[in-house]
């Protein structure tokens, strides 16, 4: 029969449009996790600007360390949570596209979180020791 579609093409048109929906999913959750990131630095950063502006005083100051701290160890979590989505989708698109050539790679929003991450165990760790030098 002409309308007949050969097992191999309907499989790779199949895979095709399941990779078009990993790609919207991972394109969605990426802008996410921009967006979150963005409000993460912006709480830090004004934070920073009330711990190191001359009109607090030291108890506020001690604060708002204790604050920023508490904002970094959360989202610590929330980058660990994200790495770990991650890497599991990652993985699972690697699967899926290995039919196709070049296989689809996403390390961007793996990049991405771990500096992330770092990040906020640099803030974490400065402002905990801010904190416990009495600045």
């Amino acid at each position: 029969m002409p309308n007949e579609v050969p097992a191999s093409s309907a499989e790779a048109g199949s895979t095709t449009e399941v990779l078009k929906i990993y790609v919207d999913i991972y394109k969605h959750h990426f802008d996410l996790w921009l967006k979150g990131y963005v409000v993460y630095l912006a709480i830090i950063a004004s934070t920073a600007g009330f711990i190191f502006g001359g009109d607090t005083t030291p108890d506020m100051r001690r604060f708002l360390m204790l604050f920023a701290s508490t904002v970094s160890a959360v989202s610590l979590v929330a980058w660990v949570v994200g790495l770990r989505w991650a890497l599991d989708f990652s993985s699972a698109v690697e699967r899926i596209s290995q039919a196709n050539s070049p296989p689809l790679a996403l390390r961007a929003f793996r990049t991405a979180i771990v500096l992330g991450l770092l990040g906020a165990v640099v803030i974490l760790g400065g402002t905990l020791l801010l904190y416990y030098q009495g600045i």
